[in-house]
């Protein structure tokens, strides 16, 4: 079972064409995953949510694969001001 599994992941792009491709090897293209995302995924703005959600805080080496569309090194660049919208949608 999927420790991760939210109702919305059933609508995510990437169900349809499985997730290694997602995690791809260092130096080779993560463009198709990025693109996927970006352009095809209806959930793409829950995937970030949660996957931010889980790495708040953790060090660039500890997260993985492209998810809500970005790479790790994205997604820890976005982490402020993701807080900060969420701050904001708080309010």
């Amino acid at each position: 079972m999927n420790v991760y599994y939210e109702p919305w992941t059933e609508s995510a792009a990437c169900a349809s064409i499985g997730g290694d491709a997602f995690y791809p090897e260092p130096n080779k293209d993560w463009t198709t995953p990025r693109k996927v995302c970006r352009e095809r995924c209806e959930v793409r703005r829950e995937c970030l949510d949660a996957v931010m959600t889980r790495e708040l805080g953790s060090d660039v080496k500890m997260r993985f694969g492209i998810q809500g569309g970005m790479s790790p090194l994205e997604r820890k660049k976005y982490e402020a001001q993701w807080l900060a919208e969420q701050a904001v949608s708080a309010a």
